[in-house]
């Protein structure tokens, strides 16, 4: 019995293919994390009041409920809010895919576990 090497080979880089997806969606994961925390550092900054204060730290979704009025008494900048809102469904959405594609790493490096311990039956293999 032999081992297809070729078809291990491109087995092996597509699983690398996957890691550095997956690595590639949790940087993005990362980098909207901190946008949405500069962006609420900003509007906390700015407005200053005890008020304001506690509307930000509730889940941006919610302030958008807010009325603009309300906002604007509370000294919350409705330009940067909308920002904020933006950049904290950009991250559900990013920890989503980076969550998906851990999924498909986790079964494919599994996958390989076993391809690697079979393959090392041949010593063509190693």
């Amino acid at each position: 019995m032999r081992i297809n090497l070729d078809k291990l080979q491109a087995l092996r880089a597509g699983h690398e293919r996957m890691r550095a997806d997956y690595a590639s969606r949790a940087e993005l994961v990362r980098f909207g994390a901190n946008q949405v925390e500069s962006l609420r550092a900003e509007l906390v900054r700015v407005s200053k009041s005890d008020e304001a204060i506690r509307l930000l730290k509730s889940n941006p979704i919610e302030l958008a409920a807010y009325p603009a009025e309300a906002l604007k008494l509370s000294n919350v900048d409705v330009h940067t809010l909308r920002k904020l809102i933006a950049a904290q469904s950009s991250l559900v959405k990013a920890r989503q895919d980076a969550d998906a594609q851990a999924a498909i790493v986790a079964e494919s490096a599994a996958l390989m576990e076993r391809l690697n311990t079979y393959a090392l039956r041949f010593p063509e293999a190693a």
